[in-house]
């Protein structure tokens, strides 16, 4: 900078005394043109000066203040106002930069408090400001009552890698009472009779004190299932039960956790479950004028099922085919005839399996769904499984590296019925099928015979099981006559005001098994108004659907799945119940986990200078300082070009008047 300042004033005198003293001196013009030159050469060179300054950067500390409506109803706005006043007038202020955030159902700047929140959604407020912190470790106190009724559980919503160490401070009545209740039950929706199905319940005990209790499941006033359950200090327990499966029908289950004295809430000590028991006990009839070991595997592989009971004929027997819920026709012939002479075979439920015996002649002209034109040459028909066949789960054999089965060459036409396996001949994929079926009437055909292959490599694969499930799901298909409920319903038919309204739904194929390739969608009525319509999610084997702000009143809704062409109709009322009403009590177990997975501290309302005492004394949380540099011009460039304009006017002024111009 001084040599730039050095260079200006030399070059400005010489420059000057070149024009004014080498000529004809006059002492004022060079002054006036040698800083005129040097303010002009400034202005060209604008040197810079550098200053440094200490800058500090003080660590930020969050307030997040709950704002919903339970802090009103536990009379602690009044509170929880004073403390903020007192974060904000503390020594805080001069070790933190303090952020104020309120939180209801969603994260918000805190500019006035209303507490107008119809719902609390704790966990996402952390998320929110955790996704604000920088690198560095940042504390964070959470003015709340701990309880959130909405989202995710907030004690798990710091993960080990989170900087953030949270310092709730319990708002409300801080008394903890005793409690019981039944949290989950898990089932499928349909029991076979006769069986028994398996109910998986979950129940909590949240208590300092050890409690006994006894579990009861209630099918309307008969008792179906008791235990006696022991509980220690804020325990949780998964209770397995087995009910019987007695009468057909949809039967209405209720599981009761008796309380014990001085229980304060014992509305959660219940809850209900629904399923349907279908009788599936079947007669199942195998005709078959040869034998081979296919006939052998199947009776052998449908055996397995208790509620199968099958028998063998040939076609001269006397079968009263009304006795039986379905029939097996191994490889049909014309000796077929006397046995469905009654009954045309277009009208029976059956599962054909063809080969090299099979009469194509005769069975082509029984006007059934599919026709084969065939030739006396006999190939080999590899089965390729159908990913896109939704009716029923297809077990999961080593299709591709089965043996084939055997049947006259000739192609295949249908006019219904659905793939479930296709055929490759030597090598080359088709979309020929191998195993077909229909499902008006229920009827199913496998193209080939040698199926006892299957079972013996299945056996040497260890999937013996997948086998006889194969033939069980076909044999199933074939027997579920009856048009079963498919679409299960799970929802409440009250909700109360901001609760959010959870439906479920179970999608079942036509085996009665649970449906995870389906899409169901639903749509949504108030007073017979329709409102919106949406896809459902696939969450845990069933299909969700979650609706929030709706308004007190009526509704019903209409799920509908394309797979099944199905529909189920519902309805439900939401009352004007305020679900922040309800919680009462503060959380203060839930809080403590938060503080504790987070290295931080739970305080009480009347804690406050401990905390204030606590952060302000805390090393972990340092201030930074850093030395920034600033470089400045050495001279306003717009002083200079003034000063230069006011020498130019007076030197001209000058010579004006001594008349040199």
């Amino acid at each position: 900078m001084f040599i730039s300042l050095i260079s200006a004033f030399v070059i400005s005198i010489i420059l000057s005394g070149i024009q004014y003293l080498y000529k004809s001196k006059s002492w004022l013009f060079f002054v006036l043109r040698a800083l005129t030159y040097f303010f002009i050469i400034l202005l060209l060179f604008n040197p810079k000066i550098q200053q440094k300054s200490r800058v500090v950067t003080k660590p930020k500390l969050y307030v997040l203040a709950d704002q919903s409506q339970s802090i009103k109803f536990q009379n602690a706005t009044q509170t929880l106002k004073l403390i903020l006043d007192s974060i904000s007038n503390s020594k805080l202020s001069d070790k933190f930069e303090i952020h104020r955030f309120g939180f209801a159902d969603k994260l918000f700047a805190l500019d006035t408090l209303n507490f107008s929140g119809k719902r609390t959604d704790i966990a996402q407020a952390i998320n929110g400001i955790k996704d604000l912190t920088d690198k560095s470790t940042s504390p964070l106190i959470l003015l709340t009552d701990g309880n959130s009724n909405k989202g995710n559980d907030y004690v798990y919503a710091i993960g080990n890698n989170d900087k953030l160490n949270i310092y709730p401070v319990v708002l409300g009545d801080t008394t903890q009472y005793a409690n019981l209740s039944v949290d989950e039950i898990n089932t499928n929706p349909v029991a076979l009779k006769g069986n028994r199905f398996p109910v998986e319940i979950f129940v909590s005990y949240k208590g300092n004190k050890p409690q006994n209790s006894t579990l009861f499941i209630y099918d309307k006033t008969q008792k179906v299932f008791q235990k006696k359950l022991s509980f220690k200090s804020n325990d949780a327990k998964v209770i397995q039960a087995k009910l019987p499966a007695k009468y057909v029908g949809q039967h209405h289950y209720r599981v009761y956790l008796s309380h014990f004295d001085n229980e304060k809430n014992t509305k959660d000590n219940s809850k209900y479950f629904s399923i349907e028991i279908i009788d599936q006990s079947h007669k199942i009839a195998i005709i078959s004028d040869i034998i081979h070991p296919d006939i052998g595997a199947i009776k052998r592989s449908l055996s397995t099922n208790k509620y199968l009971n099958v028998k063998l004929f040939r076609p001269e027997d006397k079968i009263d085919l009304k006795k039986y819920a379905t029939i097996i026709l191994y490889q049909p012939d014309s000796k077929f005839s006397s046995v469905l002479k009654n009954t045309p075979l277009n009208n029976v439920n059956w599962l054909i399996i063809t080969g090299l015996h099979t009469d194509w002649n005769w069975l082509n002209q029984q006007k059934i769904f599919f026709k084969r034109d065939f030739s006396q040459t006999k190939e080999n028909y590899f089965p390729v499984k159908n990913n896109d066949f939704s009716l029923f789960e297809i077990p999961a054999l080593n299709y591709e590296k089965l043996p084939p089965l055997v049947d006259k060459y000739g192609k295949i036409s249908f006019s219904q019925g659905k793939t479930v396996l296709f055929t490759s001949i030597k090598g080359i994929k088709t979309k020929q099928p191998l195993v077909l079926v229909n499902s008006n009437p229920k009827q199913a055909v496998i193209f080939g015979e040698n199926i006892w292959q299957w079972k013996i490599y299945s056996g040497i694969q260890g999937k013996k099981n997948e086998f006889n499930r194969f033939i069980s799901s076909l044999v199933q298909y074939v027997l579920l006559r009856k048009d079963y409920n498919k679409i299960k319903l799970d929802y409440k038919n009250v909700y109360s005001q901001s609760e959010p309204v959870v439906i479920r739904a179970s999608i079942l194929n036509e085996n009665l098994e649970r449906n995870l390739k389906a899409q169901p969608m639903i749509k949504l009525y108030k007073d017979k108004k329709l409102m919106t319509k949406v896809p459902m999610i696939l969450e845990n084997d069933a299909y969700k659907i979650d609706f929030a702000d709706l308004e007190p009143g009526n509704y019903s809704f209409e799920i509908s799945d394309t797979s099944l062409k199905k529909q189920k109709r519902g309805g439900f009322s939401i009352t004007d119940v305020n679900i922040e009403s309800l919680q009462n009590t503060a959380n203060v177990n839930q809080l403590k986990l938060l503080a504790k997975n987070t290295n931080a501290k739970l305080f009480y309302t009347n804690q406050i200078h401990n905390l204030i005492n606590e952060l302000s004394k805390q090393n972990t949380y340092p201030s930074h300082s850093k030395i920034i540099t600033k470089k400045s011009p050495l001279i306003d460039y717009k002083w200079l070009l003034f000063l230069i304009t006011l020498l130019l006017a007076l030197e001209w002024f000058i010579k004006k008047l001594q008349g040199k111009l």
